[in-house]
């Protein structure tokens, strides 16, 4: 069956996440547990893959099944571990691996995975592929969608900075934190963003602050 094959089989190369899902859900529903773990180790040793694409696959297939284990207290565990591991992809050497693991933490009210998320957004430089400038405004877009006020402060940081790498990086930067305080409904972030909206020097985000309030 279904639990057998994917029990032998080679869960890195499976085509269908809903099928895992799927299995998932039965071994779950039936309480077999040992299954259900030898399943999703062998989804989390791919995350160290070689292979990009084995990676990502990896990520998305964990994203996927995370839900499922939130609805059972027996597996809160594996619940906040993955995710844990899921919140440290977004530090992958790959754009592909780190794009997969924003889209599976940025959900509203995934306060867990705030701690990576601060972490990341007090580094001041980061080596990689992708420009930190990008980088930095996906941390910043993934904070305004969890939702979390303990952001703010970092936020607010970034708006009152008289400088941060170039005018152009700057802007965009400023922009995405004011974008995300809008999101984060709270009477600190409204006070932010009151405050951008009659003292930043570029029109384009005075207009943002001002749309946001």
């Amino acid at each position: 069956d279904k639990v057998q094959l994917l029990l032998k089989g080679n869960v890195a190369g499976i085509g269908d996440i809903d099928e895992l899902k799927e299995v998932i859900e039965i071994l779950l529903r039936q309480r077999e547990f040992e299954n259900t773990e030898k399943i999703v180790s062998r989804i989390i040793n791919n995350l160290s893959s070689d292979s990009e694409k084995v990676r990502s696959k990896s990520v998305e297939s964990l994203s996927r099944i995370l839900p499922l284990f939130k609805k059972n207290n027996l597996t809160q565990k594996t619940y906040d571990y993955i995710l844990s591991l899921l919140a440290q992809k977004i530090e992958d050497d790959s754009e592909l691996v780190r794009d997969e693991a924003f889209k599976a933490i940025a959900f509203k009210g995934n306060l867990d995975v705030t701690p990576y998320l601060l972490k990341q957004l007090g580094k001041k430089n980061i080596l990689m592929r992708q420009s930190f400038n990008e980088f930095r405004i996906k941390l910043i877009d993934t904070c305004g969608e969890i939702g979390d006020e303990t952001v703010i402060p970092e936020l607010s940081k970034i708006l009152k900075a008289k400088s941060f790498l170039t005018v152009l990086e700057n802007s965009e930067i400023r922009l995405a934190a004011v974008k995300a305080l809008s999101k984060i409904k709270s009477n600190e972030s409204k006070s932010i963003l009151e405050f951008v909206a009659a003292n930043d020097n570029r029109e384009v985000i005075k207009n943002e602050a001002k749309i946001s309030l």
